[in-house]
């Protein structure tokens, strides 16, 4: 059997047009700071440096085209129709805003190929927090190892590995909560940054009912550094611990590895390795 899978993403982005807010704002440029009335009796509201769309959000549209060919036979029991046309096998709607130079917000709509449309991601992050930290809140995808935080289109392969879709989720993980992240001081100066995350027990798929404080914790350690004049490498290992579809608990431990070497502006090689390892309880 030949057996062959193409991959197409798509990637559109829209900015939002500013219907009402051209009648009311102008070039700060045309009135002093505090604003001030003009000739047409409208008040003259100057620009904030370095957010020119404040609360005008972009909006972004993502999918996965993928088209499925073999050469079954219609009387091969095997053999589906379906398989045989291409389809959209998910897609985002994603608007994200620039609230000032240091806070982001970005709200996320799933539309899968079967299912009801969801909320996927709703959060707002501090960039600019004391000693090179910063923090999200709300609805989103955690930093657990090198794939988590990629939508299915944005791998390099068609599907997501087994090995740790089945661990995790068809789509990675998603979580409510809060993550803090930051640079780790250390006498060498190497780039060393941690990642840490407090999300509702039910991230790592256990079923737990609305009045449980049970949590699930996620915790990274990530080094990386140039390579090669022209590449990189980064290395780290992930570790989450919470409620358990399998058990009362469990422990999972993702070390990770990652080469890349970019020889022109065209041209990237990434080899990466990534592993999970689980520990369960009450099995």
């Amino acid at each position: 059997m030949i057996h062959k899978r193409f991959l197409f993403s798509f990637i559109a982005g829209c900015l939002l047009w500013p219907l009402a807010a051209n009648a009311v704002l102008t070039d700060s440029a045309a009135a002093p700071a505090g604003g001030l009335p003009n000739e047409s009796g409208h008040i003259v509201i100057p620009a904030i440096p370095g957010v020119p769309k404040i609360f005008l959000p972009d909006i972004g549209i993502a999918g996965d085209f993928a088209f499925e060919r073999n050469n079954l036979p219609k009387t091969d029991p095997r053999y589906s129709a379906s398989a045989q046309q291409s389809r959209i096998r998910d897609g985002a709607l994603v608007f994200f805003e620039p609230i000032d130079p240091y806070t982001n917000a970005q709200f996320t709509i799933d539309l899968p190929e079967n299912g009801n449309a969801n909320i996927s991601e709703a959060w707002v992050y501090f960039n600019k927090l004391p000693g090179n930290a910063a923090i999200r809140l709300g609805r989103y995808a955690p930093q657990f190892g090198l794939l988590d935080t990629l939508n299915t289109f944005q791998l390099a392969m068609v599907n997501r590995p087994n090995a740790i879709s089945n661990y995790l989720a068809p789509g990675g993980l998603t979580g409510t909560g809060v993550n803090l992240n930051f640079y780790v001081p250390n006498p060498w100066d190497l780039n060393l940054k941690a990642d840490f995350h407090a999300l509702r027990g039910d991230t790592l798929g256990g079923d737990i009912d609305g009045q449980s404080l049970d949590l699930a914790y996620l915790a990274t350690l990530d080094y990386s550094r140039d390579a090669f004049t022209r590449g990189s490498f980064q290395s780290g290992v992930s570790v989450a611990q919470g409620p358990s579809p399998y058990g009362r608990a469990e422990t999972l431990f993702e070390p990770y590895y990652q080469l890349q070497y970019a020889p022109t502006q065209r041209k990237i090689w990434t080899w990466s390795v990534e592993g999970m390892f689980a520990q369960r309880q009450g099995l």
